[in-house]
């Protein structure tokens, strides 16, 4: 299979697996129609509007490497050991770096292991280029608030009282209207 084309399924799995995870939180999660933007996902909330998010799937690195031949198989993969450090980039293919555009979230996706790793603006924008997710912990994704304009949707004490009170006023029209139409007769 070509190479490209297992990155963008790889890179499709992981922003799949974000947003399950943030509509499940409450969410409203939408994916942009191309991949010529800097977000992989916009996040709205009525209240609160839009939060872009850039989800790349973690990668580690380091580790012995034995065979440094040119055009051998094996040539810069780990054939021993384990690569110790798991790595998030924060720049895109054009070298440019997501902080620089706002980006929201950087989210990163074990997907082997099905760890998602949320870092806000405020903590991976004093990163350079890449976050070693040994040293840097995660934030914690917060759910979903409940719509301000909602909550006070279903506080009516008493609808009996409310609808009495409409009728009563439809009443004192109704009288009103009929003793104009006497008058007149």
């Amino acid at each position: 299979m070509n190479p490209k084309n297992i990155k963008k399924i790889t890179g499709d799995t992981a922003e799949d697996m974000v947003l399950t995870y943030l509509t499940a939180q409450g969410w409203n999660v939408y994916r942009p129609v191309h991949d010529k933007g800097m977000s992989d996902l916009i996040v709205y909330h009525e209240d609160y509007g839009c939060m872009s998010y850039q989800v790349k799937t973690l990668t580690r690195q380091g580790g012995i490497h034995k065979n440094q031949q040119k055009d051998s198989i094996a040539e810069g993969l780990v054939t021993e050991g384990i690569r110790p450090r798991i790595i998030l980039p924060l720049k895109d293919s054009q070298d440019r770096l997501y902080k620089d555009n706002f980006i929201d979230w950087m989210v990163g996706v074990d997907i082997e292991g099905g760890a998602i790793e949320f870092y806000n603006l405020d903590r991976y924008s004093k990163c350079g280029h890449r976050i070693n997710i040994k040293k840097l912990q995660p934030c914690e994704h917060p759910e979903a608030p409940i719509l301000e304009h909602h909550k006070n949707k279903h506080k009516v004490s008493n609808l009996s009282a409310l609808l009495d009170a409409e009728e009563k006023e439809d009443n004192k029209t109704y009288k009103v209207l009929e003793e104009q139409l006497w008058l007149i007769f």
